[in-house]
């Protein structure tokens, strides 16, 4: 609670002193909570989103894509636990390795032992938009376009959602373009998870012979991942 009285002084009103009210500047309406299919093949496509963490969360998300909406099929969110901790209990969850697994970037060694884990996973591309704006932002409006279905067996995922906002300007007490840095950590796996989605568009076949260039880059990155895996 301290450090959110730092980076977060208007959730700390509401969730640290009790006050009455709701935090404002709410990024995420455009969602519900469902019991979402887990059959992969009822999706056009699923990945993971890894967001790194130690003393905050290490989240992954298993994600769906369906006809241009977002689903949350399942989570997994420790804290103080070290990679070979959560390998063994992403492998006991029979989390796919044949998914891509979008991760932070910021530390490449822990992607590492993940690939030498056998999953296929990849650093998250921080790149500006055509805007200018932010990757974050970017991501964000991206998702804010269409409707993000969450399963209701991923609560952490649900609470991260409900407070997750925008930071305010101290001086003219307007937003900023962005969001607040605490209990974030599902809703940086989601912006990892969906960011090829992002980038190349719809996935679906145009034509039953022709794949979209979301499934030709899936399989041109599943193919060189394979390659440098370690059994």
């Amino acid at each position: 609670m301290q450090r959110r009285k730092e980076q977060d002084p208007e959730g700390y009103r509401i969730y640290g002193l009790g006050e009455w009210g709701e935090i404002e500047g709410i990024i995420f309406t455009n969602w519900s909570c469902i019991e979402c299919e887990k059959d992969f093949e009822f999706y056009d496509d699923v990945c993971y989103g890894q967001d790194f963490g130690w003393n905050h969360a290490n989240a992954i998300l298993e994600l769906g894509y369906k006809d241009g909406n977002v689903y949350v099929l399942r989570e997994l969110y420790v804290h103080e636990k070290t990679t070979s901790d959560i390998v063994k209990l992403a492998n006991e969850a029979d989390f796919d390795k044949n998914k891509i697994m979008i991760c932070d970037s910021a530390e490449t060694d822990k992607i590492i032992d993940w690939q030498r884990a056998g999953f296929y996973a990849k650093a998250v591309r921080k790149t500006k938009g055509v805007d200018g704006k932010s990757s974050v932002v970017t991501q964000i409006n991206w998702l804010k376009e269409r409707h993000i279905y969450i399963d209701v067996s991923c609560v952490n995922t649900i609470e991260e959602i409900k407070q997750y906002h925008w930071k305010k300007d101290p001086i003219t007490d307007g937003y900023l373009d962005e969001p607040v840095k605490f209990f974030d950590d599902a809703m940086s796996a989601l912006r990892y998870g969906v960011d090829d989605w992002r980038r190349m568009g719809e996935v679906k076949y145009t034509k039953p012979e022709k794949m979209s260039d979301l499934q030709k880059y899936r399989n041109k990155r599943l193919n060189k991942t394979k390659s440098r895996r370690y059994y």
